[in-house]
């Protein structure tokens, strides 16, 4: 199974991490950076059965396509913010990280707009 591998190169980052913190403070980043791109490669395997899984899920409900690729977009900004914001929070740069989480939240709502503008239609053609 592929988690053993994700945990054992999790730990392996860690270590080495632990290891160059004493002499080469600088190098961590890059080693966490690295760490985590390698175990992204290793779960990218996982996205196209959950996409296609997703597709027909959406395509058994009479609803635009769009609303589909805004939700899709939004899960792949709350993962990438997600990842970018723990980088910059291992790295020391907590406030860097929370500015990251900020513009991932913020362009979130922006992409949804779509989506509860038809959902306040919706309620109001619902009311008598």
């Amino acid at each position: 199974m592929d988690i053993f591998k994700i945990v054992i190169i999790g730990i392996m980052g860690t270590v080495f991490i632990v290891l160059i913190k004493k002499y080469n403070p600088e190098y961590q980043v890059f080693i966490s950076i690295a760490t985590g791109v390698i175990i992204l490669l290793f779960i990218y395997s996982y996205l196209g059965p959950i996409l296609a899984s997703f597709q027909q899920l959406w395509s058994r409900v009479d609803m635009d396509s769009r609303y589909f690729e805004i939700l899709m977009k939004v899960i792949v900004i709350a993962y990438v913010t997600e990842f970018g914001s723990q980088i910059c929070q291992d790295a020391g740069e907590k406030s860097i990280g929370m500015k990251i989480e900020l513009a991932g939240k913020v362009i979130i709502i922006y992409l949804s707009v779509p989506i509860v503008l038809s959902l306040i239609d919706f309620i109001i053609k619902l009311i008598p």
